[in-house]
């Protein structure tokens, strides 16, 4: 399985809709320092940096991101957004595969909450094939992902299962984490962006 590297962004609702079109100086002054956390190659880099200013400055005109107006929004994240840092699944293989597989064991689809929708105003982008992806979940998503992964009891035998396939610790890497991240991003009143890279 591909080794990918997930970020998860705490921000205030509205923040990205808020600065399109803003011409915030002092965010534009920060943005190709942001960009630098992406690792791009230079020329992608000035790319996304140029298509961040553009969309601070007269506002996301595409709907749909392609992978630089993805590029562009991450940069704007790093700006906007506090990372929180996880302990243990920062290297997780094959995270959105892995994810999709917790949703049938706990039956409850958090591929659906964590990938394939990036923040208003901004539409769906394909990222198929791509290195990159980037999810959105909502202030009510966020509440009701923490209520309901608090709230498992889930069979030992589907735990075990489960740690066996993927050699990960269901409950200890992958739930306590995600509760603890999302109890952090209600107390903040924040929603929250998930991006995997790699």
């Amino acid at each position: 399985m591909m080794s990918l590297t997930m970020k998860f962004f705490f921000i205030k609702p509205d923040a990205i809709e808020d600065i399109l079109g803003s011409g915030d100086a002092e965010v534009l002054k920060k943005l190709p320092k942001a960009a630098l956390g992406l690792n791009l190659p230079a020329d992608v880099e000035a790319q996304a940096v140029a298509t961040a200013k553009d969309f601070i400055e007269n506002g996301a005109k595409l709907p749909h991101l392609d992978l630089i107006g993805a590029f562009a929004t991450m940069t704007i994240v790093r700006v906007l957004g506090e990372e929180f840092e996880f302990d243990t699944l920062q290297a997780v293989p094959g995270l959105q595969t892995l994810l999709r597989n917790m949703g049938t064991v706990i039956d409850y689809n958090l591929d659906a909450h964590l990938f394939g929708n990036p923040p208003p105003p901004f539409k769906a982008m394909d990222t198929a094939g791509t290195p990159f992806d980037i999810g959105y979940m909502a202030a009510d998503d966020v509440a009701e992902l923490s209520d309901f992964l608090e709230s498992l009891d889930l069979h030992e035998d589907d735990i075990d299962e489960f740690s066996e396939e993927h050699g990960v610790e269901l409950l200890e890497e992958l739930i306590e984490p995600f509760c603890e991240a999302l109890s952090e991003a209600i107390s903040a009143g924040c929603e929250v962006l998930v991006t995997t890279e790699g």
